[in-house]
């Protein structure tokens, strides 16, 4: 088990305490500390796991390497500082590889549920247990909230690119080489642990453009283009359209009527594409919490938009300095 902390220690406890509670009980447990101001390095070392401590702050990619390199079991397995793995998810894992000798890594989700009770907290937790749910098994990607790979397949192609220096896509990075090579990799949606962590709108709105949206368009653009898998669907794609449009279509009709028919077009569109998670919000935490959610959603629709044009710019500007 690799886990980074970067002044994690809010959620260190409950993390390593999931991890102690495991059914499978053969861990080998290493913390790797990123630097860290408060108390993450006495948690770790309370809970009885082998502690790293970083020169610096590097970011986790640096800090997972690093785990992984000291790490001796034939598996790496990864978690964050802010997840609690379920009492059988450990053991699940072991027995897919066990299951299936050809398996090179694989990742879960988190659960529906999550510790923290503000809105943008739960919001963005049901979002990312609903896209791991209703995506296929088959992927292009990995993810180190719960995710495990044979250090074989990892040391193949570099472990984690360390120039990702904060918490980023540098596991969908590792996945995307891992993918390219040929090796392995499946999401088992029984594979769970729940997410500690708390967002607020800022902090939600920060991590969906600086950390995914714009890394990552500038990811797929500088490889083999978008794959229909995860954020990446062909409808999510159109739904990105119709939220400008329509937005388009109601800016023209304050001062040009027939705006307003665009506007009328891509609003049923926008919803149709959307129709499936909006059902699972409205089953899952009611009709109140989706009404706000289908808000929230075309919200992240148009702040993603913006990242996804910073982020072709930014595969702009690293193409000018590689000379294509």
């Amino acid at each position: 088990m690799v886990i980074p902390v970067y002044n994690g220690a809010a959620t260190l406890a409950a993390c390593l305490g999931a991890l102690r509670g495991s059914t499978c009980q053969d861990l080998e447990l290493i913390v790797v500390d990123d630097g860290s101001t408060d108390t993450s390095v006495a948690i770790a070392g309370a809970h009885g796991a082998r502690v790293i401590q970083m020169e610096r702050n590097g970011g986790p990619a640096r800090a997972r390497n690093r785990g992984a390199a000291a790490a001796k079991a034939p598996i790496l397995f990864f978690t964050d500082a802010d997840v609690a793995v379920l009492p059988e998810t450990v053991a699940k894992i072991l027995s897919r590889f066990e299951a299936d000798p050809d398996l090179d890594a694989l990742f879960g989700s988190y659960t529906l549920e999550t510790p923290d009770p503000g809105f943008f907290s739960i919001y963005k937790n049901v979002v990312h247990h609903y896209t791991h749910q209703t995506s296929r098994e088959e992927a292009a990607s990995f993810w180190t909230g719960c995710g495990a790979v044979k250090r074989a397949a990892f040391d193949a192609v570099g472990g984690f690119d360390e120039g990702y220096g904060g918490a980023t896509i540098e596991d969908i990075e590792l996945g995307g080489r891992l993918y390219a090579v040929g090796r392995k990799i499946r999401l088992f949606k029984d594979v769970q642990a729940t997410h500690h962590k708390r967002y607020t709108f800022g902090s939600l709105l920060m991590s969906d453009v600086f950390n995914r949206a714009i890394p990552w368009t500038a990811l797929m653009l500088r490889r083999t283009g978008p794959r229909n898998d995860l954020n990446t669907t062909r409808s999510s794609a159109i739904a990105l359209l119709t939220a400008y449009t329509l937005l388009l279509g109601a800016l023209l009709g304050l001062l040009w009527p027939p705006g307003w028919l665009l506007a009328a077009v891509s609003a049923p569109i926008f919803f149709l594409c959307n129709l499936p998670f909006y059902r699972f919000l409205w089953s899952a935490k009611g009709p109140g919490f989706a009404v706000t959610g289908v808000a929230a959603n075309y919200w992240f629709y148009l702040y993603s938009g913006v990242g996804f044009w910073l982020g072709v710019g930014a595969h702009l500007r690293w193409r000018l300095r590689q000379g294509r």
